[in-house]
């Protein structure tokens, strides 16, 4: 009996669980357009990394099976180019709806045609005068443009009647519309094809989607070496092999036979419509072009609070040294953390800060607060993984400015990538403060991602953070830690043996997680075992899901629900026993590259206060009804039923944030 789910499939069913939020009244019209965007950015990543990393392999193994559906990889990469232009199809009907409804609320997107000559030689007029003036046509062999063209990069260009192509390129890009009044809108797009169609010219749009699973393996043979590689990498992508194209052109059936010779790319690889929209774009415009008083379009504000465990009057650092504390972002404000730093920059007894990176927000304020840190004469440590897909630049960036301000960067180790969450402060009495974290120093995400920092002054946990950071500093790996568990050391072991002791409790084992994916073999295999045994398994997992569920004689207590909402899910926390249980929180997924091909970290949680915690958010997260799907044996996402109850865990734990309640 097959137990396993393909991973690609599985992660292409939880995009479309994001798509059908998009279509969902119970969301403001603004926050479904982000759903939207969220569906259309991911597709275009799905593309470039996992179809990318498929093709990969094709090339170095033609026959190759994948052992989850037994299907040979040819053609499950045709399947995903399949299911990924049907969910763009959706999309833009979604699309097409969601716009009607705006309408409906006085903002509209008009056709050039349907204006009157007067309106029309007016936009026209000013088009011309602040955009079009200022751009220029370059004429382009086809041949040459496509082996230059950049990865999800949108060109505009036109074919002329004698087949010659141009490409048009606007010294000031112009807005993805143009405002006749504050209510009605018109596209650029439309703008640009009727002013060529006046011409006999046709006018559309192309994006290509070049292959960025570019492999860093072998780059590079010290740390110090990195950086070169990093830029060398970066400038590999540019010329990866294409995946896939999409064009935009009411000529679609006149253009696209172009790029099909002088392309490898055939069938479902090939998307082509006459009204495809671009929902990152569009989304920006329609933020920025309906203003902050219409608030029925948006989710009510919400202003991240302080920490309910922590007096806002007190001494951070004090309090922490005093008593375990669990903040829960976004709930939560994260400039809790930059002010944490901040207290021990200015406290005499504090001795040296360590801290991991893998990614920052844009304009990091956590940047200028660690650079402050050192100014006061601390040691700050920052061990800096450049090869965090998509922020490599912007990591790199950081690196020489904290460099530049006198911190000491290291980077991560060259043989797996760098993924733990962890930062220790150290005082010059010997004692410690320890920080594990599942989602990264980012201001940005912590107000839009849920996510755990646990901190604690544990002295064991100290040691260990120390001899952690210390084994990346000298390029070793310790072999045994006392209380973090550590990949790619020995994680992977001990989740096994955890789960391996409630398999021997029987129908009295309980084992529950709230992860983003689950990949790995041996861990499912062990889950299988345990509900074979009779243990209790209950999973939040967002994403990519391979174990089916509720398999009779396999899987009949193994239950998992997802959560797609008004944040994204990201925390990880697990837990071993009903009463009184072993819980770990931290950045590893059980993903196979998590336990064995990366550095991360479990944490254990001690503290009963924030055990409690972490339980009661479980619980409430488990009951929710809103916004959680059920995953049934085929990987589909079915809505749970609201029937009896109509719970958002987003809205509870918000509704407590407000009035600044403690939860347990």
């Amino acid at each position: 009996m097959n137990v396993y789910l393909n991973r690609d499939v599985s992660w292409l069913k939880f995009n479309q669980r994001v798509l059908d939020e998009a279509k969902r009244p119970i969301h403001p019209l603004l926050e479904r357009a982000l759903f939207l965007r969220i569906v259309s950015s991911n597709l275009k990543e799905f593309a470039m990394i996992r179809i990318g990393s498929l093709k990969t392999l094709l090339d170095v193994d033609p026959n190759h099976v994948d052992w989850r559906s037994g299907l040979p990889l040819g053609v499950i990469i045709d399947q995903l180019n399949e299911t990924m232009n049907r969910q763009r199809i959706d999309m833009l009907q979604a699309g097409e709806a969601l716009l009607e409804t705006l309408s409906e609320e006085g903002y509209h997107f008009v056709k050039v045609e349907s204006l009157s000559e007067s309106d029309k030689a007016t936009l026209m007029e000013r088009f011309f005068k602040e955009y079009f003036t200022l751009s220029h046509r370059m004429k382009v062999s086809l041949s040459e443009f496509i082996l230059t063209a950049a990865s999800d990069r949108t060109y505009r260009l036109i074919k002329t009647a004698k087949s010659t192509f141009y490409q048009i390129e606007f010294i000031q890009e112009p807005p993805y519309a143009m405002a006749l009044d504050d209510t009605h809108y018109v596209r650029v797009d439309d703008i640009l094809t009727t002013l060529f169609n006046e011409t006999f010219d046709q006018y559309f749009t192309i994006q290509f989607i070049r292959n960025a699973d570019v492999s860093d393996a072998g780059e590079f043979d010290e740390a110090e070496d990195l950086p070169k590689a990093i830029r060398k990498l970066l400038k590999k992508r540019t010329t990866q092999e294409f995946l896939r194209i999409h064009l935009k052109s009411a000529h679609r059936d006149d253009i696209l036979p172009f790029f099909k010779r002088r392309m490898t790319l055939t069938g479902e690889a090939l998307y082509a419509v006459d009204n495809f929209e671009s929902w990152e774009n569009l989304h920006k415009f329609l933020n920025q072009m309906i203003p902050r008083k219409h608030s029925s379009l948006r989710f009510p504000t919400h202003q991240p609070t302080w920490p309910v465990m922590m007096d806002e009057k007190k001494s951070i650092i004090k309090q922490i040294l005093k008593n375990d504390v669990l903040w829960h972002y976004p709930y939560d404000s994260f400039v809790t953390f930059e002010m944490l730093i901040y207290e021990g920059a200015m406290q005499s007894d504090v001795e040296e800060m360590w801290i991991t990176i893998y990614r920052l927000a844009e304009h990091s304020h956590l940047v200028n607060v660690l650079k402050m840190a050192r100014k006061n004469g601390k040691k700050v440590t920052v061990v800096l993984e450049l090869r965090a897909r998509f922020d490599e630049g912007n990591n790199l960036f950081y690196a020489q400015e904290l460099e530049a301000a006198g911190c000491k960067i290291l980077y991560g180790p060259k043989t797996y990538k760098l993924h733990a969450k962890l930062f220790l402060m150290t005082f010059k009495d010997g004692r410690t403060l320890t920080q594990v974290g599942t989602g990264n120093y980012h201001e940005i995400t912590a107000r839009r991602y849920t996510d755990f920092a646990y901190l604690t002054a544990h002295a064991g946990i100290g040691h260990d953070a120390k001899r952690f950071f210390d084994s990346l500093k000298v390029k070793k790996e310790l072999p045994t830690f006392d209380h973090l568990l550590v990949a790619p050391n020995h994680l992977k072991t001990q989740l096994l043996a955890l789960i391996d002791r409630e398999r021997k409790k029987k129908d009295k084992g309980y084992i529950a997680f709230k992860i983003n994916a689950m990949t790995d073999k041996d861990i499912m295999d062990a889950l299988v075992k345990a509900s074979q045994a009779g243990v209790k398994i209950h999973a939040i997992i967002r994403s990519i899901q391979c174990l089916k569920p509720e398999l009779k004689g396999y899987t009949d207590h193994f239950k998992v629900h997802a959560i797609v909402g008004r944040f994204l899910e990201h925390s990880r926390v697990y837990f071993f026993g009903k009463k009184n249980p072993n819980i770990y929180l931290g950045s590893s997924d059980l993903m196979s590259r998590n336990l064995t091909r990366r550095h991360e970290i479990l944490c254990p949680v001690y503290d009963p206060l924030v055990k409690e915690r972490l339980t009661h958010i479980f619980e409430k997260s488990w009951e929710d009804t809103k916004h959680t799907s059920e995953i049934n044996q085929e990987g589909d996402h079915i809505m749970v039923s609201q029937k009896n109850s109509d719970f958002s865990v987003h809205q509870y734990f918000l509704h407590l944030a407000k009035k600044e309640k403690d939860y347990v």
